[in-house]
Protein backbone atom coordinates (compact mmCIF):
# COMPACT_ATOMS: atom_id res chain seq x y z
CA UNK A 1 0.00 0.00 0.00
CA UNK A 2 0.95 3.60 -0.68
CA UNK A 3 0.31 6.14 2.09
CA UNK A 4 -1.08 9.53 0.79
CA UNK A 5 1.52 12.56 1.15
CA UNK A 6 1.50 16.28 1.32
CA UNK A 7 -2.13 16.40 2.57
CA UNK A 8 -3.20 14.33 0.92
CA UNK A 9 -6.90 11.62 1.79
CA UNK A 10 -7.52 8.96 -0.57
CA UNK A 11 -11.25 10.41 -0.94
CA UNK A 12 -9.59 13.84 -2.22
CA UNK A 13 -7.55 12.19 -4.58
CA UNK A 14 -10.68 10.86 -5.56
CA UNK A 15 -12.59 14.05 -5.39
CA UNK A 16 -9.68 15.57 -7.57
CA UNK A 17 -9.71 12.82 -10.33
CA UNK A 18 -13.78 13.53 -10.90
CA UNK A 19 -12.87 17.21 -10.58
CA UNK A 20 -10.75 17.28 -13.63
CA UNK A 21 -11.27 13.84 -15.58
CA UNK A 22 -14.26 13.85 -17.82
CA UNK A 23 -14.31 9.50 -17.73
CA UNK A 24 -12.08 9.37 -20.87
CA UNK A 25 -8.45 9.46 -21.38
CA UNK A 26 -6.79 12.66 -22.32
CA UNK A 27 -5.35 12.36 -25.41
CA UNK A 28 -3.43 14.04 -28.17
CA UNK A 29 -5.48 13.33 -31.41
CA UNK A 30 -4.24 14.70 -34.72
CA UNK A 31 -6.27 13.67 -38.15
CA UNK A 32 -8.11 11.24 -36.38
CA UNK A 33 -5.18 9.51 -34.74
CA UNK A 34 -4.33 8.77 -31.38
CA UNK A 35 -1.22 10.36 -30.72
CA UNK A 36 -0.74 9.63 -27.34
CA UNK A 37 -1.98 10.91 -23.47
CA UNK A 38 -1.60 14.23 -22.17
CA UNK A 39 -1.57 15.68 -18.97
CA UNK A 40 -3.88 17.87 -20.18
CA UNK A 41 -5.82 18.17 -23.53
CA UNK A 42 -7.10 20.71 -25.77
CA UNK A 43 -10.73 20.36 -24.10
CA UNK A 44 -8.98 20.74 -20.75
CA UNK A 45 -9.44 17.05 -19.49
CA UNK A 46 -6.66 15.65 -17.43
CA UNK A 47 -4.90 12.24 -17.05
CA UNK A 48 -4.48 10.71 -13.83
CA UNK A 49 -1.45 12.45 -13.12
CA UNK A 50 -2.21 16.08 -14.78
CA UNK A 51 -5.66 15.73 -12.61
CA UNK A 52 -2.97 16.49 -9.49
CA UNK A 53 -0.51 19.17 -11.62
CA UNK A 54 -1.66 22.73 -10.31
CA UNK A 55 -2.94 25.95 -12.15
CA UNK A 56 0.32 27.86 -11.62
CA UNK A 57 2.10 29.57 -13.88
CA UNK A 58 5.27 27.89 -13.16
CA UNK A 59 3.65 24.57 -13.89
CA UNK A 60 2.11 25.52 -17.16
CA UNK A 61 4.18 23.21 -19.10
CA UNK A 62 4.14 20.36 -17.40
CA UNK A 63 0.68 20.02 -18.01
CA UNK A 64 1.57 20.00 -21.54
CA UNK A 65 4.07 17.32 -21.19
CA UNK A 66 4.00 14.36 -22.55
CA UNK A 67 7.02 12.35 -20.00
CA UNK A 68 6.48 9.62 -17.71
CA UNK A 69 6.60 10.94 -13.94
CA UNK A 70 10.03 10.55 -13.22
CA UNK A 71 11.20 12.73 -15.85
CA UNK A 72 8.13 15.33 -15.36
CA UNK A 73 9.71 15.53 -11.89
CA UNK A 74 13.40 16.25 -13.02
CA UNK A 75 11.81 18.36 -14.93
CA UNK A 76 9.63 20.58 -12.51
CA UNK A 77 10.89 19.03 -9.25
CA UNK A 78 8.33 21.34 -6.63
CA UNK A 79 5.59 19.15 -8.60
CA UNK A 80 6.42 16.77 -5.98
CA UNK A 81 5.21 18.84 -3.21
CA UNK A 82 1.45 18.70 -4.58
CA UNK A 83 1.17 15.32 -5.69
CA UNK A 84 -0.64 13.24 -3.36
CA UNK A 85 2.00 10.17 -3.62
CA UNK A 86 5.38 9.28 -4.31
CA UNK A 87 6.70 9.29 -7.39
CA UNK A 88 6.66 5.25 -7.91
CA UNK A 89 3.20 5.56 -6.79
CA UNK A 90 2.31 8.15 -8.98
CA UNK A 91 4.01 6.33 -11.90
CA UNK A 92 1.96 3.41 -11.19
CA UNK A 93 -1.38 5.40 -11.02
CA UNK A 94 -0.50 6.65 -14.53
CA UNK A 95 -0.06 3.05 -15.58
CA UNK A 96 -3.35 1.81 -14.29
CA UNK A 97 -4.56 4.90 -16.41
CA UNK A 98 -2.46 4.37 -19.71
CA UNK A 99 -3.69 0.95 -19.88
CA UNK A 100 -7.36 0.96 -19.41
CA UNK A 101 -9.56 -0.10 -22.52
CA UNK A 102 -11.00 2.65 -23.91
CA UNK A 103 -14.54 1.58 -23.56
CA UNK A 104 -14.70 2.18 -19.50
CA UNK A 105 -14.64 5.13 -17.33
CA UNK A 106 -11.14 6.47 -16.69
CA UNK A 107 -12.14 8.14 -12.89
CA UNK A 108 -13.67 4.46 -11.89
CA UNK A 109 -10.75 2.61 -12.96
CA UNK A 110 -8.50 5.42 -11.18
CA UNK A 111 -10.85 5.09 -7.98
CA UNK A 112 -10.58 1.48 -8.03
CA UNK A 113 -6.84 1.30 -8.13
CA UNK A 114 -6.48 3.88 -5.45
CA UNK A 115 -9.09 2.04 -3.04
CA UNK A 116 -6.62 -1.33 -3.67
CA UNK A 117 -3.36 0.37 -3.42
CA UNK A 118 -3.33 3.27 -1.43
CA UNK A 119 -3.65 4.20 2.38
CA UNK A 120 -4.07 7.83 4.42
CA UNK A 121 -1.83 8.69 6.27
CA UNK A 122 -1.69 9.11 9.90
CA UNK A 123 -0.78 12.86 8.90
CA UNK A 124 -3.61 13.36 6.83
Amino acid sequence: MYPTINGWTKSKMIEQIYRFNNGKKAVNHSNGLDLGCLYRDKTNNRCAVGCFIPDLPEFGLALKATEGVHDLLNAFPKLGDHFPLSPEAMSKLQRSHDYCGTALDVRAVLKSWIEENVEDSESA
